[in-house]
């Protein structure tokens, strides 16, 4: 897979009710929020192990977008390549980042 490396800068606003949220996110430059690829960008699910799910859509040959990575190593977010008419992907998100993003939802902080 080839693409961009490095850190990520965006802004991102979400609602407060769930458990499905909304998610706005605003970004420049290129990569996976690139604003040409604007619109409905993708749906979010919890993922339980991250590392089995890339090595699965690889195998099958699905697209995969992007894989964010956390300091050490591990993956926090993969993102599948756009699927359909509709162009949206899917965000697996890591199970273990669930109560750190609940509490970045409720009160802003991202601890």
């Amino acid at each position: 897979m080839s693409g961009v490396t490095g850190p990520l800068e965006m802004l991102a606003a979400y609602t407060k009710e769930g458990p499905a949220r909304r998610e706005l996110i605003e970004c420049r430059g290129e990569g996976v929020f690139a604003p040409s690829r604007g619109g409905l960008h993708h749906l979010g699910v919890r993922e339980p192990d991250p590392e089995a799910r890339l090595r699965r859509l690889e195998a099958a040959g699905e697209p995969v977008d992007a894989v964010m990575r956390k300091p050490d190593g591990s993956i926090s977010v993969i993102y599948g390549g756009p699927t359909g008419a509709s162009g949206v992907r899917i965000e697996y998100v890591s199970q273990a980042q669930r109560s750190r993003l609940e509490r970045w939802f409720e009160t802003g902080v991202l601890a």
